[in-house]
């Protein structure tokens, strides 16, 4: 009887995602492929991020590599890729060796070489989702619904690329560590989302994923640094020591909408920078221990990943509205943990909360300043917590 409306449920979870993916899809065609009015002058167009890929692919085969790092040499280049006039500056962020997945797609018309992008990494987002799941693998469509999907296609961005290596890492992490650890070392072509998944290697003794993780990043960045050339190396050393200030001052009323980690929260609200910093570090550690914990004591693999998916966000100041699509990785855990050992009225309202929370995120910033995302992480972690200790506490008892 349990079964049969587990089920039914299931049934309903994949076919109101399918229903979501598919109103993201329609506003995605409406605004890229048919909306061209004036006003794309005057807002942020969509899938305008993926032209400053297109543009450091273009500067790179035209020989201009060292320079995508020059904000206005890289930023022309952008505007000329986009046929806009574009407001702001959207500067290249990114170490050489994530260059190799970018200067092929130049090969390609702008928008094909979009839908190449946005295809593949989605497709790649879904097979690691199936591969997280021991069982229940149709459950993986619940990902194919989440708000950030939308985010990550209304900016053409990297976050399902980012969802699927990190996906891989923790499906591989004790069954195949040298292939988690592969993955992890390809995630830190972000390298702020690639510390915690290392760290937690670090703490649990993973050796073999963590040397492999360590190879892969060194051996990625002499094969770019062979074919690329040191200079975009220096060019991208020295972009460390600004870049993060230049992001922090610059539309910080536009930037707290599209950046929701505390430190920019507690930023806007007029807070000292050095105060607001502080308290970034002392919830970062807080997180780091939670996910700690998570790793050493807890009993089921589910409530390890889903405390590092939601730890990600919460130990870094640079984390964007798009890359909040790895969240789906901790939904899908959550609501495949609860499909194998039950949930209260309380858990499922903390999964909904943290459906709902990249998509209306951004519109309470803008209309009231007030930003929701780090209090339901720390929420949802407290919750995933108190689950877990459940389960260590009745696995005693029953023992």
């Amino acid at each position: 009887m349990l079964k049969d409306k587990w089920s039914r449920l299931e049934n309903r979870i994949i076919a109101y995602s399918f229903l979501m993916f598919a109103v993201y899809l329609t506003i995605f065609v409406f605004f890229v492929y048919f909306w061209r009015g004036e006003l794309r002058n005057l807002f942020s167009p969509f899938c305008v991020d993926f032209g400053l890929f297109y543009a450091a692919g273009k500067m790179t085969l035209a020989g201009n590599v060292a320079q995508i790092f020059d904000v206005q040499a890289h930023h022309a280049m952008t505007e000329l890729v986009l046929n806009l006039v574009l407001p702001f500056y959207l500067p290249w962020l990114y170490p050489p060796f994530f260059l190799f997945a970018i200067v092929p797609l130049t090969l390609l018309p702008f928008d094909v070489a979009l839908i190449v992008w946005l295809v593949l990494t989605l497709a790649l987002m879904m097979v690691a989702a199936r591969r997280i799941l021991p069982d229940h693998r149709k459950l993986a469509f619940l990902m194919l619904g989440f708000p950030g999907v939308f985010l990550n296609l209304r900016w053409g961005q990297n976050g399902f690329l980012s969802t699927a290596l990190l996906g891989f890492s923790i499906a591989w992490m004790e069954t195949s560590p040298v292939l988690s650890g592969v993955m992890i070392g390809f995630l830190a072509y972000k390298p702020q989302l690639a510390i915690l998944p290392l760290f937690i290697l670090l703490i649990t003794k993973n050796w073999k994923a963590l040397i492999a993780a360590a190879g892969t990043v060194l051996s990625s960045s002499l094969l770019s640094l062979l074919i690329f050339g040191k200079e975009v190396w220096v060019a991208f050393v020295r972009s460390l020591f600004h870049t993060t200030s230049y992001l922090m001052e610059t539309g910080k009323e536009v930037t707290s909408s599209i950046q929701p980690t505390l430190l920019t929260t507690l930023i806007d609200l007029g807070v000292d920078s050095r105060i607001s910093l502080f308290v970034q570090t002392i919830i970062a550690i807080c997180a780091v221990v939670a996910v700690c914990w998570a790793f050493l004591r807890a009993e089921r693999m589910p409530l390890k990943g889903i405390m590092l998916v939601l730890g990600m966000p919460l130990i870094i100041p640079y984390f964007m509205q798009y890359d909040l699509v790895i969240l789906a990785l901790a939904l899908l855990l959550l609501v495949y943990d609860f499909s194998k050992h039950g949930y209260t009225k309380t858990e499922a309202v903390m999964a909904a909360l943290l459906w709902l929370m990249p998509l209306i995120n951004s519109p309470l910033v803008i209309f009231t300043k007030i930003q929701i995302c780090p209090i339901v992480l720390v929420a949802e972690m407290a919750m995933v917590i108190v689950r877990g200790k459940r389960s260590n506490s009745n696995k005693t008892i029953l023992s």
